[in-house]
């Protein structure tokens, strides 16, 4: 027993001795201020400890952690001058701040053109924090990292392509500062789900949001005047649109391919609506354009195959060319007496449309305006028109009654060509060129004119 005993006494004090050992080797290895270190009492007290430096003390937060008294551990009473522990600067979050915060550390900070972002431990993430007046003029750092951003009250406008690509942003915070947003501002920011704009901007650049694909809530400025070119293009789940009584222009394919618009308020400020404005966007529906609209560009409104209903403004003067081309869906259309010319294969190949009423306003239809439109069964073309150009109604398969009221018109090539026309009302006796399949002219009902079809079967009829 008594041997036993002293045995494992033996055994402990061997146990001890190999802890003091450990003990002795770590607090002898190199740091920068432990036993071996070569510094000076001034470096200790000069040096600037960052939160990931590796050995040392290992503290994130001198002030939580109390980092002098545990670096006074390591200096074993030869750090008696020291006072104080300089830190790196950091800047306050304030509105004045902007802040840019990212899934993965940065470092200690960063440089984006002249201004600097250092890091802030006390948000979320990575995040890092910059006083700056203006978005600098180019491309953020680091933008396929980035998840947020705050901006601060200081900034007037974002540059343009600032935070283009940025694959992961999903949040972000405009100040009430901002005046303008430049173009491709956020273009292809995949991630983003929504945004509101302040009511301090005034304008939205081309292409600033364009292509964001995950985009379906947009809370509009009430002091926008203007949205640019490709703005919104391709923002695929956009689903409405409620546009400000501010906004003045819809630029060019502002709106180009957004593919699950069902709806759109247009206000009564708008004055122009671009080129492709709405182009494909084929899940919408119906549309009213109110009469403040003068002027509606080429191919507006082309390919919204799911369009049914839309109204046009009494304030329009033509219906440029492509506007509604291939509205494969739309069943009726009233064209105002405001507009002179329905242009080039304006209605081409709205396989459904089977009412139109053209207005004595109108004085010219263009090539191919109604093309294919296999529904329309009468037609009358009233006494402004003075021309008619090539194919304006061929291949519209159903037309049968086509009424003409001017004495002083051309019709073109072509015009009624593949019409199963039945009945062709006339104004008067007075020489009329039908430009039909074998170009021939008739200056009476009794001229035996030819169509695409059987002559006997088309009759010609003078008011009684």
């Amino acid at each position: 027993m008594i041997i036993y005993q002293k045995t494992k006494i033996i055994y402990y004090i061997y146990i001890i001795y190999i802890y003091i050992y450990i003990i002795y080797i770590y607090m002898s290895r190199p740091t920068k201020f432990g036993p071996g270190s070569n510094n000076t009492n001034n470096n200790r007290k000069n040096y600037i400890f960052n939160k990931y430096k590796e050995g040392g003390i290992g503290a994130s937060n001198f002030a939580t952690h109390n980092a002098k008294n545990r670096l006074a551990s390591f200096c074993k009473g030869n750090c008696s001058s020291l006072v104080s522990i300089p830190t790196i600067p950091t800047i306050p979050k304030t509105p004045a701040t902007t802040t840019l915060q990212y899934n993965i550390n940065r470092g200690a900070s960063f440089v984006w053109n002249e201004a600097t972002f250092i890091l802030d431990t006390t948000q979320p993430n990575y995040s890092y924090n910059a006083i700056i007046t203006s978005i600098p003029e180019s491309q953020v750092p680091f933008n396929n990292q980035l998840i947020s951003i705050t901006l601060g009250n200081t900034i007037i406008s974002i540059s343009q392509g600032a935070f283009s690509d940025c694959s992961i942003l999903s949040n972000i915070t405009l100040s009430n500062s901002v005046t303008s947003i430049g173009g491709m501002a956020f273009l292809r920011c995949s991630l983003l789900v929504s945004i509101i704009i302040p009511n301090s901007v005034i304008s939205i650049g081309e292409g600033a949001f364009s292509d964001c694909r995950d985009l379906n809530d947009i809370t509009f400025s009430n002091s926008l005047t203007s949205i640019g070119r490709i703005a919104f293009s391709e923002c695929t789940s956009l689903v409405s649109i409620i546009l400000p009584n501010s906004v003045i222009s819809i630029g060019e394919e502002a709106f180009r391919f957004c593919e699950s618009l069902v709806s759109i308020i247009i206000p009564n400020s708008v004055i122009s609506i671009g080129n492709d404005a709405f182009l494909r966007c084929t899940s919408l529906a119906s549309i009213i354009i109110p009469d403040s609209v003068i002027s509606i560009g080429t191919g507006a409104f082309a390919e919204c195959i799911r369009l049914t209903n839309i109204t046009l403004s009494n304030s329009i003067t033509s219906i440029n060319s492509n506007t509604f081309y291939n509205c494969r869906s739309l069943v009726s259309i009233i064209i105002p007496n405001s507009v002179s010319s329905i242009g080039v294969i304006a209605f081409f190949n709205c396989i459904v449309l089977n009412s139109v009423i053209i207005p004595s306003s109108v004085i010219s239809i263009g090539f191919q305006a109604f093309r294919a439109c296999r529904r329309l069964s009468s037609i009358t073309i009233p006494n402004s028109i003075t021309s008619i150009d090539d194919e304006a109604f061929r291949y519209c398969t159903l037309l049968a009654d086509v009424t003409i009221l001017s004495s002083n018109i051309t019709i073109a090539t072509n015009v009624f060509g593949n019409c199963n026309i039945m009945n062709v009302y006339i104004s008067d006796a007075i020489a009329i060129y039908l430009g039909n399949q074998l170009s021939l002219t008739w200056s009476s009902p009794g001229s035996s004119p030819v169509f695409y079809g059987s002559l006997s079967s088309v009759n010609f009829i003078l008011p009684s």
